[in-house]
């Protein structure tokens, strides 16, 4: 582990010891997870992430940055990420980026909907209270789990229709 990991660890109160095998996911995951979580100043985030060996980590913690932090800039995160890899981060981010609008009232149209991919249809049933597009995706979503939780989600709460 490098000086940057295990000065992350300490940061975020997740007990590390040097020696211990970094290629354990579930030695490596909590510490990146809780910086994401906790951390106003990501900046020793991201130096724990350029000295990152384990691209699927990189990736991982820059997803999350992407969906959880919308004050952080996305490009200068998806940099982080290897190239051939950066091209499902952008377009996360894009999604992640429309997610935040349709919270804020943004409407979208049922063939919008039917466009977005899973990411974004899951979330927006859990976020979202707009009840044509929770109709739309009970309808015609991508996936059987999507139009059962659409379904679910139109009984249990009570919507909002967009005037």
């Amino acid at each position: 582990m490098t000086e940057e990991f295990v000065r992350l660890a300490d940061l975020v109160g997740v007990p590390v010891e040097q020696d211990a095998d970094a290629s354990l996911d579930v030695a490596v995951w909590p510490v990146y997870a809780r910086a994401v979580d906790r951390l106003a100043d990501l900046a020793p985030l991201r130096a724990a992430l350029v000295e990152e060996t384990d691209e699927a980590i990189v990736g991982s913690a820059v997803l999350r940055i992407i969906e959880q932090r919308a004050d952080e800039p996305a490009d200068d995160w998806i940099a982080l990420v290897e190239p051939p890899r950066q091209d499902f981060h952008v377009r996360r981010a894009a999604e992640a980026v429309r997610l935040r609008e349709l919270v804020a009232g943004e409407n979208a149209t049922t063939g919008e909907a039917m466009a977005w991919s899973d990411w974004l249809q899951r979330r927006v049933i859990d976020h979202v209270p707009t009840q044509s597009v929770i109709a739309a995706l009970a309808e015609g979503g991508r996936t059987q789990a999507v139009r059962s939780a659409a379904q679910s989600r139109l009984t249990d709460v009570e919507l909002v229709r967009p005037a």
